[in-house]
C-alpha cells in the first residue's frame, strides 16, 4: 500500500520544510510543509486517472487555488493521509518531477492493460461567504474597510468513470466533499458624534 506520510514523513523544520501558507481550523496561517499538499493532490489525481483504488483521501476545509473542489488531497502527519494499493494486474512505477515550477506525477505501467478512465463532478453547488463586521470605536460611522476579502465555499461530489473503446462499463463515487467559504471581515467605524 502507498501511504504519503509513510514516504515523506513529518513536515517540520527539523525535517528541512520551511513555513508557507497552511490551512488550519479553516484559516490560513504559516506552518512548515506550506504547499506540500500540492504534491499529494498531484499524486492522487495520478493515481485516479491510472485506475488505482485509493483506500484514504481527505479534502482540504477551503478550497485551493491550484485545483478544481473534488480533486485535491490534503495529508496532515500522524492525522490525514493518501492512501492508495495497486490493484491492477501489473506493476506500477511512480516518478515525480518538477520542470520549470511544475510538478508532474508520471504512473509507469503497462499501457496495453491501463483501464481508460475520467474524472467528474457532479451536484456542484457554491456557498456564498458569510460576511463579519469588526466594529472600531475610534472610527467614524462613515468608515468602512475590507480586512479579509471573501471567498466562496462548494459542496461537491466527485466519480470516477472507467471507459472501454469510449464506452462508459462502470461508475464510482469518490465522495461528497465540503468546502467551507471563507468570511468576509469588514471593519466599520462605529465613533459616535457626541
Amino acid at each position: 500500500m502507498f501511504s504519503f506520510n509513510d514516504l515523506v514523513g513529518e513536515a517540520s523544520l527539523e525535517n528541512g520544510y520551511r513555513e508557507a501558507p497552511i490551512i488550519v481550523n479553516e484559516q490560513i496561517e504559516m506552518g512548515p510543509g506550506g504547499g506540500i499538499c500540492q504534491v499529494s493532490s498531484t499524486i492522487y489525481n495520478a493515481a485516479l486517472l491510472s485506475g488505482l483504488a485509493v483506500v484514504e483521501r481527505h479534502n482540504h476545509s477551503l478550497p485551493v487555488a491550484y485545483l478544481p473542489p473534488g480533486f485535491d488531497a490534503t495529508i496532515s502527519y500522524n492525522y490525514l493521509d493518501l492512501k492508495f494499493i495497486n490493484d491492477l494486474t501489473f506493476y506500477i512505477l511512480i516518478h515525480m518531477q518538477v520542470l520549470e515550477n511544475e510538478l508532474r506525477a508520471i504512473f509507469f505501467g503497462d499501457p496495453n492493460k491501463c483501464p481508460e478512465v475520467e474524472l467528474i463532478t457532479g451536484d456542484f453547488n457554491k456557498i456564498p461567504p458569510p460576511v463579519h463586521y469588526r466594529e472600531l470605536s475610534d472610527k467614524p460611522p462613515s468608515y468602512r474597510e475590507v480586512l479579509q476579502k471573501g471567498r466562496e465555499g462548494y459542496t461537491v461530489e466527485t466519480m470516477r468513470i472507467f471507459l472501454k473503446n469510449g464506452m462508459e462499463i462502470s461508475r464510482e463515487s469518490l465522495g461528497r466533499d465540503y468546502y467551507a467559504p471563507l468570511p468576509e471581515i469588514c471593519a466599520v467605524g462605529i465613533l459616535s458624534d457626541e
